[in-house]
């Protein structure tokens, strides 16, 4: 995504900027926000569609608000899919038209922007990297795994315990949904409810490819390499909550993560490596003390492949009849749950 940007439309007036983002961007021009303005009468005030307009794409969504009407425009890259930013507005349309005029709407602006291109990457291990390197993400997903709750319960939570209003909070949701983790659904006399119905855990395995490429025998470092991964697996424990977030942060940075799974492919030299991280010594320092990866003979190497599995959560399934016994779910919650857990993948 290249940008966001809100204006509104007064019929005396005409289309005046309220928000840009980032801010350093080239200011859309009167003659694009009057095409939009134009689209969105055309289109018999459709509330979400996509604009062309000078070789450029736009996802707009539009809404009445006395006599003016107000559009959120994002400019998408190339790569950009305007189905996926499409669910993502949807979900979050009426709580951004609700927040337009609090102080700290700019920031919501900026976590938006950030949420859109978290998910125009490629590599879904480095998806969940950056959901993981968020808190709030990581306290919703304890929540969820204990199965169903509704929207209203779970928003409670969220602003008692930890402060978070109900934009930001939508905001934290959409990972969830483009991630395939959650799914939302209404029941007999409760609205919107979630349900966990894919789990992940983070694990590091010995890199195959470049096992299959070494040479031990002739190779005094590929040697050396062998024998240090065969001691670091012999001990190894999968990581903690706090220790996945710690190398979450580090690898939510695309530089970092796409320069370790170079290294997948073989042995780099140092000097080599250091440049892809842009002579981070700090970082490099920490990619070592945290095993990620070994220097050897001048040469760098995977410590293990980092990946993330996903598997079915049927262990919520003792959570939820304890919860059902206990009358804190309904009967209705309970068995949804159960056949969610089983009918999507």
């Amino acid at each position: 995504m290249k940008k966001i940007f809100i204006f509104k439309f007064d019929p005396k007036i005409g289309p005046q900027l309220i928000l840009l983002y980032p801010p350093k961007n080239e200011l859309p021009s009167k003659e694009l926000l009057l095409q939009i303005w134009g689209n969105y009468e055309l289109k018999s005030k459709s509330i979400l569609f996509e604009l062309k307009y000078n070789n450029e794409n736009y996802c707009v969504i539009g809404k009445p608000q006395g006599k003016e009407i107000i559009f959120i425009v994002t400019q998408l890259s190339f790569n950009d899919e305007f189905n996926l930013i499409r669910n993502i507005f949807i979900k979050l349309s009426e709580s951004l038209f609700s927040q337009i005029e609090q102080s700290n709407f700019s920031m919501i602006l900026a976590d938006l922007y950030k949420t859109f291109n978290e998910f125009s990457l490629i590599d879904r291990n480095q998806l969940f990297f950056n959901f993981f390197s968020d808190k709030n993400r990581i306290n919703l997903f304890n929540i969820l795994k204990n199965g169903v709750i509704d929207r209203i319960s779970l928003l409670n939570i969220f602003k008692e315990e930890y402060g978070i209003s109900e934009s930001n909070f939508d905001l934290i949701l959409i990972p969830f949904f483009n991630l395939n983790l959650i799914i939302e659904k209404d029941l007999p006399g409760i609205k919107k409810c979630y349900f966990l119905i894919n789990d992940v855990f983070f694990c590091r395995i010995p890199c195959q490819k470049i096992i299959k490429k070494i040479d031990p025998i002739n190779n005094s470092a590929d040697k050396m390499y062998l024998t240090e991964i065969f001691e670091y697996f012999k001990n190894y424990s999968l990581e903690n909550e706090e220790k996945l977030y710690e190398l979450s942060k580090i690898f939510s940075n695309p530089i970092i993560y796409n320069s370790i799974v170079k290294l997948y492919d073989g042995k780099i030299k140092e000097e080599e490596f250091l440049s892809y991280i842009t002579e981070d010594f700090t970082i490099f320092s920490q990619l070592i003390q945290e095993k990620i990866i070994i220097e050897i003979e001048d040469y760098i190497y995977p410590m293990a492949e980092l990946n993330f599995i996903e598997f079915k959560p049927f262990y919520i399934i003792n959570s939820l009849k304890k919860r059902f016994e206990e009358n804190n779910i309904s009967i209705e919650q309970f068995f949804n749950h159960i056949d969610l857990l089983q009918k999507y993948k």
